[in-house]
């Protein structure tokens, strides 16, 4: 599996996962057109971070580790009360399981503050990727 499998994975598990749990909050995807709406809303970044080859001969083992990271933004000056919901939802979705062949750990949120019309907080959830080459 390479990125472009682990993103099509990842994106697709977290929009069934996340839309069964919140319908109606829109989740903004790289790259893709998206509207700013003036309620609550996701941005969805999938970052690659190191990678390395883990072990030599034959069947060449690589492991490559990324994150996931969720911007929640909910409307400035409601309070931080469902950002965090939605960020406690989010790190249930990712804690502990495999999404194609990424294995995810323990995710965790921090607030980021106000940005504009919105507060934030970004939830980063880190994962390991192995591959045979």
């Amino acid at each position: 599996m390479g990125y472009a499998d682990e993103r099509a994975d990842i994106e697709t598990v977290f929009a069934a996962e996340f839309g069964a749990i919140r319908p109606g909050i829109p989740i903004a995807f790289e790259n893709m057109k998206f509207s700013t709406p003036t309620g609550p809303y996701l941005r969805l970044t999938i970052v690659g971070a190191s990678s390395e080859q883990v072990t030599m001969g034959e069947s060449k083992l690589f492991e490559s580790r990324g994150f996931v990271q969720v911007d929640v933004h909910v409307t400035t000056g409601t309070g931080t009360g469902l950002a965090r919901t939605i960020a406690d939802e989010i790190c249930g979705i990712f804690r502990g399981r495999a999404v194609g062949s990424a294995l995810f750990r323990a995710p965790y949120a921090k607030p980021y503050g106000a940005d504009g019309d919105h507060y934030r907080v970004i939830v980063t959830a880190p994962f390991t990727r192995h591959e045979y080459a």
